[in-house]
């Protein structure tokens, strides 16, 4: 009987994307906590860097760092990445300038005769990804997207909803009339654990960590990081 022997340090690559995960929040956010702790459940000590995503990307696929912290899942992902259970999950809608007369309906061709902003590197919907029709326009990441929109540079983005509440209150809150959310929501999405196909312990890691998140759970201690976000103190 042969043990294999795991390295007990993780390190885990992700962007700024408050109020989910960054650099600048405390314990670097609500939902890197839940990846950390997780982690700690099973014995792993996870170090968290961050840059821009497509740069996270690339780390993690080339094994530099050990896994990306909350990625989407898409079939496109999945050929060079190895996904967790979901740790949480996020919706996407669309929002537009009210002087651009926008109107969706949940049908894609509402939006062919104008300009959509997205974030460089990101996965939408397969149908949205897959659009060849719409004009699409990209950002580095959603802060210059908001600024995009805000410029007049595009007439609709897509956006997570709490990212862009987060972006709107710390940047511009002057001009959050301008804009207005269009139903219904483009994804709900679940952020998970990525680890490359190339790793050489990527299947051992996901499972470590599943089985992390499961025992975070069942403690109650998931629960408890949710209710801190919300600012839902128990007494």
């Amino acid at each position: 009987f042969h043990a294999v022997v795991f390295s007990e340090e993780v390190s885990l690559i992700t962007c700024e994307w408050a109020p989910f995960f960054a650099s600048t929040l405390e314990n670097n956010g609500f939902v890197a906590e839940l990846f950390t702790e997780s982690f700690e459940q099973v014995d792993y000590d996870s170090s968290v860097t961050f840059t821009n995503w497509p740069g996270a990307m690339r780390q993690a696929k080339a094994t530099t760092a050990d896994a990306l912290l909350g990625a989407y899942y898409s079939e496109e992902r999945a050929k060079h990445f190895l996904f967790s259970k979901p740790v949480y999950s996020v919706e996407s809608v669309f929002i537009a300038r009210r002087d651009s007369g926008v109107l969706y309906n949940g049908t894609l061709r509402n939006l062919e005769p104008f300009c959509v902003g997205i974030s460089k590197g990101y996965t939408y919907s397969k149908g949205f990804d897959q659009a060849e029709f719409l004009t699409k326009v990209e950002a580095d990441d959603p802060e210059a997207l908001v600024a995009m929109i805000l410029d007049g540079r595009v007439d609709v983005i897509i956006i997570q909803v709490e990212k862009f509440m987060e972006i709107m209150r710390s940047t511009s809150p002057g001009q959050v009339n301008m804009l207005t959310a269009l139903g219904p929501s483009l994804t709900k999405k679940g952020l998970f654990l990525a680890v490359s196909k190339d790793h050489p312990n990527a299947s051992e890691l996901v499972c470590h960590f599943n089985e992390g998140l499961g025992r975070l759970i069942q403690s109650g201690r998931y629960a408890e990081i949710i209710k801190q976000k919300n600012g839902d103190h128990l007494p």
